[in-house]
């Protein structure tokens, strides 16, 4: 039996509080490699290799180690997850490098993340994008 589409994009969401080697686990498993990722004010990602190296560069110039995610509502409509959360940002020591209120939305096709949108104040991003070192 398929899993439900909520349970899909949890389970990605859920693999930031292990680390990055379970968030590009996740990232393998729950997401298609045709997808489109999309965050306000920061490069968008189309397939599966530039999701990744855009979570590289993110990882190396933040020093986020994990990131748990905070789920404060969601709603799912046939093959569509909308996620109100907040990603807390976390150092090697579980120190706080910032917190992030997010709204996600994703859709899924066969049981894998096509199109991930996700609407957030970019501000704590821009360094990670921008830096000519990572």
């Amino acid at each position: 039996m398929s899993p439900k589409p909520e349970e899909v994009v949890f389970a990605l969401l859920k693999s930031g509080e292990s680390g990055d080697a379970a968030t590009r686990e996740a990232f393998h498993e729950h997401m298609a490699e045709d997808i489109t990722w999309v965050q306000s004010g920061l490069p968008t990602c189309h397939g599966l290799d530039e999701c990744l190296a855009l979570w590289d560069k993110f990882s190396a110039v933040t020093g986020c180690v994990t990131w748990p995610v905070e789920i404060t509502g969601w709603a799912v409509r046939d093959d569509t997850v909308f996620v109100e959360r907040i990603d807390h940002i976390l150092d090697e020591h579980g120190g706080t490098i910032f917190d992030v209120p997010i709204v996600g939305v994703f859709r899924l096709r066969d049981d894998k993340i096509v199109e991930w949108y996700e609407y957030l104040d970019p501000t704590p991003f821009a360094a990670a994008y921008a830096s000519p070192t990572a």
